[in-house]
Formats: C-alpha cells, structure tokens, sequence
C-alpha cells in the first residue's frame, strides 16, 4: 500500500506537528557535479556535508518527485545529506531523494557512475 519509493515521516509520526529529519551517508567514486532532486510535500531544508544546498519554505501536496534540485559539487569519497522536513501538522507526508548527472558532465564513451548509499 502506497508509493514504495516515498520516504515517510507520516507513517511514524501521523499528524503530529514538528521536524523530521532524514539522513543518508553515500559514497561517489569520482569528483563532479550532481543534481540533487528532491521530491517533498512538506517544507524542507537540504544539507549535503553540513552545508545549506536549498531551501522550499512552502507545502504542496501531493509531493511531486522532482520538485525541487540543487547542483551540488561532490569531491571523490564519502558524504552525507540531511534533509529536514516540516511535518505541517501531519500535511507533509514524506519525500523523494535522488541524483542526476548533469547533462554538460555525461560523457558517450563512459558509464556515469552515481553516488551509492552506505
């Protein structure tokens, strides 16, 4: 039941009233530029390494899976993104994260490698 690639706050949390806070460790095998794609209903904040990468202030329902991007600079190795979602009294249900490869950096004779979760 429900969207299998949605991460949910409400699932845990119902419509109680605060932040949420989600966090992923990754790994990227060469240094680049990614675009972070994150899809959410609730207002959020972005962190990638401890750094603000983008701000939605704004609810809207349903969360659509692309809504907001941030390019971010990506150095070899391990890194990390927290996300913080306003829960809006239960009317932000969750979010979607994923990464592209910017169109300028994909290259025809290689396989774009893409960050991993750890």
């Amino acid at each position: 039941p429900g969207d299998p690639f949605l991460v949910s706050a409400h699932s845990l949390y119902g419509n109680q009233d605060g932040l949420v806070y989600f966090a992923c460790r990754f790994r990227v095998a060469h240094a680049g530029e990614w675009i972070l794609h994150l899809g959410h209903d609730g207002a959020i904040r972005a962190f990638v390494d401890g750094a603000s990468v983008l701000c939605e202030p704004i609810r809207v329902n349903p969360a659509p899976r692309t809504r907001s991007q941030a390019r971010v600079s990506l150095g070899k190795g391990i890194h990390e993104i927290v996300v913080a979602m306003d829960t809006d009294e239960g009317m932000g249900w969750g979010m979607y994260a994923c990464f592209e490869m910017p169109a300028d950096q994909r290259r025809a004779d290689t396989k774009p490698q893409f960050p991993k979760p750890l």
